[in-house]
């Protein structure tokens, strides 16, 4: 599905109620200014056009269970409810996008939850849970922010195959001459969430028999 008519002052386009393949197997493709409200949808895919002229429009998410997303060109997200169910890379912001998100789970996630890149794109996500069930290692970090971009966030994750996040957020600042930042699940670090979960799941060569983590809160630098 294309999404290619209308501008800012249209009536925003309202696609409920509407079941389609697989996990994200069909995709909506918007590439107009028109806003659009996905209610109640399940199994369809949302992906921002980011070369469209003029910008893509605004978007309001309520009750969504999805693959990949991509927002971009300066959009402005809303979303309420958001269950993404991806092995790879989930929710994609960039181009000065900005995303707010009220109630956020994640399954799998091999490859990263959220990557926000770029000046002026920015990423709030309040209350989020990540049942993170593959069986390999989770090498990229959950939350990468690179160039600019800005995170708020609030995590916990839960993981019963011995596998968690080791780096819950990597951010990149804008300047060189700035360090970068990382959080790992480190639980001697402030604001971390000790794991918790079902020992029993871990072989005995596991150490501690730690299966999630989480953090209070993180904010991206000024």
């Amino acid at each position: 599905m294309r999404i290619d008519a209308g501008d800012a002052t249209s009536a925003p386009l309202i696609i409920e109620r509407w079941v389609g393949g697989d996990n994200g197997a069909g995709v909506i493709m918007h590439s107009s200014q028109r806003p659009v409200v996905l209610r109640d949808v399940a199994s369809w895919r949302y992906a921002a056009d980011c070369g469209a002229p003029g910008g893509v429009g605004d978007v309001f998410i309520d009750d969504m269970v999805t693959g990949p997303l991509q927002f971009c060109a300066g959009q402005r997200v809303w979303a309420r409810q958001l269950n993404t169910e991806n092995a790879v890379m989930d929710v994609n912001v960039s181009g000065g996008a900005s995303l707010w998100v009220l109630g956020f789970k994640t399954e799998r996630g091999l490859g990263g939850i959220v990557n926000v890149t770029g000046v002026g794109s920015a990423v709030e996500v309040l209350g989020m849970f990540a049942y993170s069930t593959d069986h390999t290692a989770q090498t990229a970090p959950v939350f990468a922010v690179s160039n600019g971009a800005r995170l708020s966030a609030t995590f916990r994750e839960y993981n019963a195959n011995c596998n968690p996040f080791h780096r819950l957020v990597d951010e990149s600042p804008l300047d060189p001459e700035e360090p970068p930042r990382e959080l790992t699940r480190n639980f001697s670090t402030p604001g971390i969430v000790p794991g918790h979960g079902n020992p029993g799941a871990c072989p005995a060569n596991v150490t501690g028999n730690v299966q999630s983590s989480g953090f209070c809160l993180y904010r991206s630098l000024d």
